[in-house]
């Protein structure tokens, strides 16, 4: 299979993930693990990595703990999020928001 005609759809059970970026497991035809994820529109062909068949439960095994080694710094049940700084924030407020005026001519005629 080459890398454009990769079959995304709802009745490929080797896809895991569906959502944008969905992500696929799959094999190869050397019979190695296809971890891959479905590029983007801005993206020529999918991102993939290849995993020997032999080494697939050692990656397996390591993405585990390491998910739990991350789970375990978050706090209570929540993901972790970015610090307020970190934060992206708009440059103008989002549509529908009031926010204050500071009209001067209108202050000036009060």
């Amino acid at each position: 299979m080459s890398r454009r005609d990769y079959c995304w759809g709802a009745d490929n059970g080797d896809v895991v993930l569906r959502a944008y970026g969905s992500v696929a497991v799959h094999e190869n035809p050397y019979g190695d693990v296809v971890i891959r994820q479905e590029r983007d529109a801005m993206e020529e062909d999918d991102s993939f990595v290849v995993v020997p068949v032999q080494d697939a439960e050692y990656v397996a095994q390591a993405i585990i703990a390491k998910a739990a080694e991350i789970k375990a710094g978050w706090t209570g049940d929540k993901q972790r999020q970015p610090e307020p700084d970190a934060q992206q924030r708009l440059a103008l407020p989002a549509p529908g928001i009031k926010t204050p005026r500071t009209d001067t001519a209108k202050a000036g005629a009060a």
